[in-house]
C-alpha cells in the first residue's frame, strides 16, 4: 500500500471520529438545554439562644447557584418562603440566604462570585481608631453541595441557620430620676459573617452603640434599670480581643462611666444570649439648682437581683 493510500485512510478515520464526536457533543448539548422545574421550600428558621424568630416574615429569599466545571454563577429570588425556579441540568453548589424582613435592609453583600467568599456586612465608620458598626438585620443562610435538580425529585427543602444573633443585658441604676437617656457602647464584636458556614474575619473587630430603655422599679427609692438589646454577628473569639461596655448618661450634659471587664461572659455567648452585669450605676445630684445640673454618675458592685427583661 502506497503512502498516499495510507494518508487517505488516516484522514478518513479522523473524519469519522470527528463526526462521532460532534454527534455526541450535540446530544450532550441538547441534554443540557433541558431544564428542571424545582420547587424550593424554606422549611424554617433555626433559633438562636434568645430568639425563635417566629414573628419574622421573609419578604424574599435569594439563591446563588455555582455550576460545576467553572461555569458562571447566577442567582434567583423567591417571593417569600417558597417558589418555583427553572434550572439547566448540572451539578451545583448552592447558597440560600435572606436578610429581607423589614422595609429597609441594613445588610450588604460582597464576594458573591464564589461560595467561600460570599459575605454579609453592615455600614461602618471609624472614630479615633475604633470601628463602629451598624446593627445588622436578622440574617439566615444555608449551603448545599453537589445539588443535582434531576436527582432531587423536583423539590428542594432547606432550613436556614442564623448568622446574626440577639443579645440582651440590664444595668441597675440608683438615682434614675436624674437620668434622661442612656447609650451603651459594646466593644469586641465581629463586623461581618460569611454565608457558607457563618465564620468571620478574625483580623477585624468593631464596637456597637446600643440605645438603652429606662424602667423605674422602685420610684420611692429612685431605683430602676437600664435595658439593652441588640443584634450582632457575634463576639470576637480571638483571645486578645477584650469586651467592654461604657455607658453614656445624659441629663442636659453627658457623662460616661466604664463598667468592669466583661470579656468572659460576652465571649461565651457565640449564638446570642443574656449577659449579667454585676455592677450598679449610682447617680447623685451634687446640689445643682436646675434638673440635671452637676449630676454625678458612678459605678459600684452589687448583688445581682434577677428581674425579667420586658418584651
Amino acid at each position: 500500500m502506497g503512502w498516499k493510500n495510507k494518508i487517505t485512510i488516516i484522514l478518513a478515520v479522523i473524519f469519522q471520529l470527528c463526526v462521532v464526536s460532534c454527534i455526541r457533543d450535540n446530544e450532550l448539548c441538547d441534554e443540557c438545554e433541558k431544564k428542571e422545574t424545582v420547587d424550593v421550600v424554606i422549611t424554617g428558621l433555626l433559633p438562636d439562644s434568645l430568639a425563635t424568630f417566629e414573628d419574622l416574615n421573609m419578604r424574599t429569599v435569594s439563591l446563588f447557584f455555582y455550576p460545576s466545571f467553572g461555569k458562571s454563577s447566577f442567582s434567583e429570588t423567591l417571593p417569600g418562603e417558597n417558589g418555583k425556579i427553572s434550572l439547566p441540568c448540572d451539578f451545583y453548589s448552592l447558597l440560600i440566604y435572606t436578610s429581607d424582613f423589614f422595609e429597609l435592609d441594613a445588610n450588604y453583600y460582597r464576594g458573591m462570585e464564589y461560595p467561600e467568599t460570599a459575605e454579609s456586612y453592615v455600614r461602618q465608620q471609624t472614630e479615633n481608631g475604633i470601628i463602629y458598626v451598624d446593627e445588622p438585620d436578622p440574617l439566615f443562610s444555608s449551603y448545599v453541595e453537589n445539588y443535582n435538580p434531576e436527582e432531587s425529585f423536583e423539590k428542594l427543602s432547606v432550613t436556614l441557620r442564623p448568622r446574626v444573633f440577639t443579645y440582651r443585658f440590664k444595668i441597675a441604676v440608683e438615682g434614675i430620676q436624674y437620668l434622661q437617656s442612656a447609650t451603651a457602647t459594646v466593644t469586641g464584636m465581629y463586623t461581618s459573617a460569611f454565608l457558607m458556614d457563618g465564620h468571620h474575619r478574625e483580623d477585624e473587630e468593631g464596637a456597637m452603640n446600643v440605645v438603652l430603655k429606662k424602667t423605674e422599679v422602685n420610684p420611692e427609692k429612685n431605683e430602676g434599670y437600664l435595658y439593652g438589646e441588640f443584634r450582632s454577628f457575634g463576639p470576637h473569639q480571638r483571645k486578645d480581643v477584650k469586651h467592654h461596655i461604657s455607658i453614656a448618661l445624659t441629663n442636659d450634659e453627658t457623662k460616661v462611666v466604664e463598667l468592669d471587664d466583661l470579656t468572659t461572659p460576652i465571649k461565651s455567648l457565640t449564638r446570642g444570649g443574656e449577659f449579667v452585669i454585676k455592677q450598679k450605676i449610682v447617680i447623685k445630684d451634687n446640689g445643682g439648682s436646675e434638673q440635671g445640673s452637676d449630676f454625678n454618675p458612678g459605678v459600684v458592685d452589687w448583688e445581682d437581683i434577677e428581674i425579667p427583661v420586658p418584651a
